[in-house]
């Protein structure tokens, strides 16, 4: 066989071999590779897997309520609040604070806080700078944890500041001065109001006790005025005392003004009576009637005849230059009888 034949035999073979390899790729379904190349592992197919819980971080406790109480609802300038809280249920009660929150946000600190027996006390006090309108007292307890003091319970007390009302009521008198038996007229200027209202009398003894004063009858009331009268009694005690109005007693708006009045001493009635049966002053017969005061009773009636009974005032003759007269006139008579009997006797 000469060179060119063994040449085109072996193209022929390898032609042959090629196709053959392919057919073989294609009915497999196999990819080719070139030879001597390694074919990689399947890669594995993932199955169902089951779901994953997310871990939360421990939740904080509850916020415990507090109950807090004060001492009033409203105040103006100048009040003060009186506050409780219970803080039993607090983990560290010793740890605790307040604060007054007003009715533009404004935050300030309470005074006086003290917590005893599990009972928190403080107190506050309405100043110039609270804004007027509704705020609130805050009560808070705290714990300590990791990340710093927290809190463990709060509780609120709702306060109203007030505005600063008007000064002192304008109070009148008429007339200003008496004796037993005169009514008084007493009139105040309330302007904004006044309840509730209330009228009294003040004698000097009673001055400055609300408790002994003596009430006045309240007879007319609007808005803008109040009328009262009051009758002078003999229980009154002589010298200067007071007529006072109030409005709002009780309350944040409490307004006072007062009227002075002097009463007068009744005839014969001694301007400071003191109770004395033994010796009654300027010798006349004296009466307690259990009224810190005595009634000096008479010591002349008025007859009508131009003096009196006694003939101590008015009289024309003083019954002392009598004495000596009716002296003679009996010594006379005395005489006048012994010479009858004389006369008598002779024959």
């Amino acid at each position: 066989m000469s060179r060119i034949t063994r040449t085109v035999v072996l193209g022929a073979l390898v032609a042959a071999m090629s196709l053959g390899g392919i057919a073989h790729a294609q009915s497999s379904d196999t990819p080719s590779q070139p030879a001597g190349a390694t074919q990689p592992s399947p890669t594995p197919t993932p199955g169902p897997t089951s779901p994953t819980t997310p871990t939360s971080p421990t939740a904080p406790p509850a916020l415990l309520e507090l109950t807090v109480n004060g001492s009033s609802r409203q105040g103006q300038l100048g009040a003060t609040v009186a506050l409780s809280a219970d803080v039993r249920g607090c983990p560290q009660a010793i740890y605790a604070s307040g604060v007054f929150v007003d009715h533009a946000g404004a935050r300030r600190q309470l005074t006086g806080l003290t917590v005893n027996g599990g009972r928190l006390t403080t107190r506050y006090t309405v100043g110039g700078p609270d804004a007027v309108g509704w705020g609130h007292f805050t009560i808070t307890c705290w714990r300590d944890t990791p990340a710093g003091a927290t809190p463990a319970g709060m509780g609120n007390w709702s306060f109203r500041v007030l505005p600063r009302g008007p000064g002192p009521l304008a109070v009148t008198a008429s007339p200003s001065a008496g004796r037993p038996g005169t009514v008084v007229t007493v009139t105040a200027d309330i302007r904004g109001g006044c309840d509730p209202a209330d009228a009294s009398f003040q004698d000097h003894r009673r001055w400055g006790v609300s408790a002994a004063a003596k009430h006045a009858t309240i007879v007319a009331r609007s808005d803008r005025q109040l009328v009262a009268r009051y009758t002078v009694s003999n229980k009154d005690a002589v010298g200067r005392g007071r007529f006072v109005v109030a409005c709002g007693q009780g309350t944040a708006g409490y307004r006072v003004g007062s009227a002075s009045f002097w009463v007068g001493a009744v005839a014969g009635r001694n301007p400071t009576p003191v109770p004395d049966n033994n010796n009654p002053p300027n010798g006349g017969s004296q009466v307690n009637y259990g009224n810190d005061g005595s009634v000096q009773l008479p010591s002349e009636i008025d007859t009508g005849q131009g003096g009196t009974a006694d003939g101590v005032h008015h009289s024309i003759v003083d019954p002392v230059w009598l004495l000596p007269l009716a002296g003679l006139v009996l010594i006379a008579v005395a005489v006048g009888l012994r010479l009858h009997q004389t006369s008598r006797r002779r024959p």
